[in-house]
C-alpha cells in the first residue's frame, strides 16, 4: 500500500485521469452539507513511517460469554437470512442489513425488535439489493448500488433517496463502487483493478476516493493483490466453465471507516524480510479531509501455512466440478499466512487489527490506541467474526450447523 502526497498527484492522473469530467449526481442532502476541503494532500508518503511497533508488555484481553444473542438459535421464526453488514447507533441500537430480504432489521440494546426498514422495490425507501449501511448522528443511510442511489432515514422514517452515477475518466481496467457515506455529505468509493484471469497480477493499485457532487478526490491507494480469482475450465480453446471465488490467502490491503464517518483506516500487507523470519505491516489513519493522523508499522513473525490447510482449501474449492490442477492454477498460495485478516475502528477511536486466519483456530486481534500505541491483544474464538466494537462490547456473527447466521454481543474482559 502506498499513501500519496501532493508530489504524487501527476502519477495518479496518469493512471486513469481520475479527475477527468466526472458526471455530477443529484443530491439535495449533499448540497445542504458543508463540503470538506478535499485534495491529494497527505502528510505521509511511500516508505516513510514510524519505527515498527512491538508486542512487548501489551495487555492480554479476551471476550466473555454472549450477553445478547439474536438469530437462528432463538427458533426458526427468528432466523436471519445472510447479513451483509451491521452498525451500532446511539444507545447501542443495532442495525442489521439483510439484502436478500431488502430490509434493515433494528433492535434495541436488550434485543427487542424496534423496526423493520425498507422492502423490495423501486419506490422511496425501497431497496433493489443494498450492500452497506451506517449511522451518522440520527441518520441511517443505506447504499443500494444496483438502484444507483442512497436511501436516508431519520427516526426510522424515510427522508430522501439520493441518486448517483458511475464516475467516468477512470482507467478502463478499474471499476468504482460506493461503499460509505461520510460526515459532511461526501461518499467514499473504492476501485478494484485486478486481472480476473490471473490471481497473481494486479495492473494498477486500487484507489480510495472521496466524491463530493461532481468532484472526485483521491484519498489513498491500496493493494488488491490476490483478492479474487476465477476457476476456469477450457474446452476446444474456449471457456466451458467459470466460477468466481474469494482467494483464501489474500494479501490485499484492508480498510475501514470510523463509526463517526470522519476517518479511514488502511492496513497494508506489503511484506519484507519474511524469509529471514521477521517482517512488519503498515497501519495508517487518514482523515477524510486528506490529513494523515497516524502512520506506523507493527512487527511480526511470519507463520508458515501448513499442508493440511492447503489441502482443505483445495478440496473445498474443487468440489465435484474442477480438478486439483485447475484449482492450483487459479489459487494464490503464499508460503506464509498473510499477517492481517481484518481491520476496524471502535467507537472510542481505538484501532483493531485481526491477524492470521489459521485453519480452525482462534484469531488474535491487536488493539491500538487512536495514537498508534499497541495496548492489547485479544483472542477471538474460531467461528466468531468481529464486525463492530462499541464501548466494552464486541459485536459479531456466528453461523450454526446449517450456515444460518446469528448475532452475538460479547463483553471485553480486560486483565
Amino acid at each position: 500500500m502506498c499513501i500519496w502526497n501532493r508530489s504524487h498527484s501527476e502519477s495518479i492522473l496518469d493512471w486513469g485521469t481520475v479527475l477527468a469530467s466526472i458526471p455530477s449526481f443529484r443530491s439535495t442532502r449533499v448540497a445542504r452539507a458543508s463540503l470538506l476541503s478535499l485534495g491529494l494532500v497527505l502528510l505521509g508518503s511511500c516508505g516513510e513511517s514510524a519505527e515498527p511497533g512491538t508486542a512487548d508488555q501489551v495487555a492480554e484481553w479476551r471476550i466473555g460469554a454472549p450477553t445478547l444473542t439474536l438469530g437462528s438459535i432463538g427458533g426458526e421464526d427468528d432466523a436471519f437470512s445472510p447479513i451483509r453488514s451491521l452498525a451500532i447507533g446511539p444507545d447501542d441500537v443495532l442495525y442489521l442489513l439483510l439484502p436478500q430480504e431488502s430490509r434493515v432489521a433494528v433492535f434495541s440494546v436488550d434485543g427487542s425488535v424496534v423496526a423493520s426498514i425498507g422492502r423490495a422495490g423501486d419506490g422511496p425507501g425501497e431497496f433493489s439489493f443494498p450492500t452497506a449501511l451506517g449511522v451518522i448522528g440520527d441518520t441511517l443511510w443505506v447504499m443500494d448500488p444496483r438502484a444507483q442511489r442512497i436511501n436516508y432515514f431519520e427516526n426510522l422514517q424515510f427522508v430522501e433517496a439520493v441518486a448517483f452515477s458511475q464516475p467516468s475518466g477512470l482507467h478502463p481496467e478499474r471499476r468504482a463502487r460506493e461503499v460509505a457515506v461520510l460526515k459532511g455529505g461526501g461518499v467514499l468509493m473504492v476501485t478494484d483493478s485486478q486481472s480476473p484471469f490471473d490471481p497473481s497480477v494486479t495492473t494498477t493499485p486500487s484507489l480510495i476516493l472521496v466524491r463530493h457532487d461532481d468532484r472526485l478526490d483521491t484519498l489513498a491507494t491500496y493493494s488488491t493483490d490476490n483478492r479474487a480469482g476465477f476457476l476456469i475450465r477450457m474446452s476446444g480453446g474456449a471457456i466451458s466453465m467459470m466460477r468466481p471465488f474469494t482467494q483464501p490467502f489474500t494479501a490485499a490491503g484492508r480498510w475501514a471507516v470510523s463509526p463517526d464517518a470522519t476517518a479511514v483506516l488502511l492496513v497494508d500487507q506489503e511484506q519484507s524480510g519474511v524469509e529471514q523470519g521477521e517482517s512488519s505491516f503498515g497501519v495508517t489513519m487518514l482523515r477524510t479531509s486528506g490529513d494523515t493522523v497516524l502512520s506506523t508499522r507493527l512487527s511480526y513473525s511470519p507463520i508458515p501455512i501448513p499442508p493440511g490447510h492447503v489441502e482443505a482449501v483445495l478440496a473445498d474449492l474443487r468440489g465435484d466440478q474442477f480438478t486439483e490442477e485447475e484449482v492450483r492454477e487459479s489459487i494464490f498460495l503464499p508460503p506464509h499466512y498473510p499477517p492481517v485478516s481484518g481491520a476496524l475502528i471502535a467507537t472510542d477511536g481505538s484501532i483493531w487489527i485481526g491477524r492470521e486466519a489459521q485453519l480452525n483456530s482462534s484469531v488474535t486481534w491487536n488493539v491500538l490506541s487512536s495514537t498508534g500505541e499497541w495496548i492489547a491483544n485479544l483472542t477471538i474464538p474460531s467461528g466468531f467474526t468481529v464486525h463492530a466494537v462499541s464501548g466494552d462490547h464486541v459485536w459479531g456473527l456466528t453461523h450454526d450447523e446449517f450456515d444460518v447466521p446469528y448475532v452475538e454481543r460479547r463483553p471485553i474482559v480486560r486483565r
